[in-house]
């Protein structure tokens, strides 16, 4: 029984995953609960799920911030990832740090990554993360990568903001044999009024083909937001809440569909530290 686990387990990583560039090495094994309720769609938005999902993102981050994220891809325990981020803004910039840890026992991946976000003018904003990845399959050794992954946000009008980013960029040897994928993603976020975000995006792995997701927010109430979103390849949708704890903690939940593989819950927590300027005599 133990061993047909392990070998369900293998054909899931390997052969697909709620999301497709999830089974990537190295890519992003944890999305944030807001962001797995809008399929991934966030590559635009300023929100905490951002230190998974794009450097340039934090520049809009003004209070320092803490998140914490999980998901069990499929209702299966062993596929479990999870992801701490930690947000800093200062007056050089927004600095950003994560872990993320996936795998079971055969299987392990980790991932390191530290930030920087700049405001190069009113409109346009770079960010660039340094990552450090290791892989340990049971029976074919370990593998550590040294790489990077680069964001540029822009403001097109206040209420749209385009957004572009790559992962791995030099396409960084796993193997004297293999290397490991570069990851391209477009995305675009548009305000209609303070209660509702619309977003889409496109994603091209250069060993997969593209996929376009979008991604709809609607505060209902000043604690309560609902989010729904889908994605093309594979065929998936999404659903998710996010109630607000308090005015710095917030918990975001969602769940996503998969045809073949089936569903996926998602969870995580963020806390902002501190008050707006708003709320201080």
């Amino acid at each position: 029984m133990r061993f047909l686990t392990q070998q369900l387990l293998f054909y899931t990583l390997f052969l697909g995953f709620s999301e497709k560039t999830t089974a990537q090495i190295g890519y992003r094994f944890v999305s944030g609960g807001q962001s797995a309720a809008m399929s991934n769609a966030v590559l635009a938005m300023s929100i905490p799920d951002a230190v998974f999902q794009n450097p340039a993102a934090l520049i809009y981050i003004t209070r320092p911030t803490a998140t914490v994220a999980t998901e069990m891809r499929f209702g299966v325990k062993e596929l479990r990832p999870v992801g701490v981020g930690f947000i800093l803004p200062t007056k050089s910039g927004v600095f950003g740090c994560s872990i993320q840890h996936f795998g079971f026992s055969a299987f392990q991946q980790q991932k390191i990554g530290l930030a920087f976000a700049k405001r190069f003018s009113e409109k346009l904003n770079i960010g660039i993360q340094l990552d450090y990845l290791h892989l340990q399959a049971s029976g074919y050794g370990n593998a550590n990568i040294l790489t990077f992954e680069i964001g540029c946000n822009t403001l097109i009008t206040k209420e749209l903001t385009l957004a572009f980013y790559v992962f791995n960029p030099l396409a960084v040897r796993l193997s004297e044999s293999e290397r490991t994928p570069s990851v391209f993603r477009l995305g675009a976020a548009y305000s209609m009024n303070n209660k509702i975000m619309i977003t889409a995006e496109i994603e091209k792995s250069i060993i997969d083909a593209a996929s376009f997701r979008m991604g709809f927010d609607y505060k209902v109430a000043e604690t309560v937001a609902v989010r729904c979103g889908f994605s093309s390849l594979p065929a998936s949708f999404s659903v998710g809440i996010g109630y607000f704890l308090s005015k710095n903690c917030v918990i975001d939940a969602a769940l996503s569909h998969q045809s073949a593989l089936g569903s996926t819950p998602s969870l995580s927590l963020s806390y902002v530290f501190g008050k707006e300027k708003s709320e201080i005599r």
